[in-house]
């Protein structure tokens, strides 16, 4: 009876021995299989977003100006190459209003007059495009063509500087002699010397008005 008790307790001992020998091995074993994966597994950045924000590319500005349509200043193109080939390039408003002038102060009246066109034509609202229509009507009237210079003297009369306002009057007051309009002309000269009693041109007004015949 005692040997087949110290027989069972021996083969329980060894057993519990191996289980637990079985259960140590086991442990090991999944360790190192964690490990191994630990080792292999990719490694994720901390920051994905920040990262993504750091790289990105800035969006392209290429096609941005097609959203606006700019309005250009008009196309020098069209001076004329007389014009053109007196500076060698394009001109300016100013450049072109000079070169008019001249050609005015010349004798060159009918080059005055395309200069003078071209002005009003790509600069109107600039000072020298206004004043364009001035020159215009004197050149006019030098021509004999006093209809024409009234229609470009009237325009300056509206927009024109008052400055000069005593010249356009006179001018205005001598497309009316030629077109023998003295009632018309005596108004323009009252309003020149009632309006620019200190111009250049007081003196002839007052001997012109002198010189017409009274008002009916």
């Amino acid at each position: 009876m005692r040997l087949r008790l110290a027989a069972q307790s021996l083969a329980l001992a060894i057993s519990v021995g191996a289980i637990a020998t079985l259960s140590i091995l086991v442990f090991r074993g999944q360790l190192r299989a964690l490990r191994s994966v630990q080792l292999f597994a990719p490694r994720l950045p901390a920051a994905p977003i920040a990262a993504a924000m750091v790289n990105a590319k800035p969006a392209s500005l290429l096609h941005d100006q097609a959203l606006i349509r700019v309005e250009h200043e008009p196309s020098l193109a069209l001076v004329s190459p007389q014009s053109r080939a007196t500076l060698g390039r394009p001109v300016s408003a100013s450049e072109l209003f000079e070169l008019a002038n001249q050609a005015r102060e010349q004798g060159h009246l009918s080059e005055a007059v395309t200069q003078g066109q071209q002005l009003e034509q790509l600069f109107p609202s600039s000072a020298e495009g206004i004043k364009a229509h001035l020159l215009l009507g004197v050149v006019y009237l030098t021509q004999g063509e006093p209809n024409r210079a009234l229609g470009e003297l009237a325009t300056y009369r509206h927009i024109g500087n008052p400055e000069t306002m005593a010249e356009a009057l006179w001018a205005q007051a001598q497309a009316l002699r030629q077109l023998a309009r003295p009632s018309d002309e005596r108004e323009i000269i009252a309003e020149l010397l009632k309006s620019y009693p200190r111009s250049v041109y007081v003196a002839a007004a007052k001997e012109r008005l002198s010189a017409l015949s009274p008002a009916p």
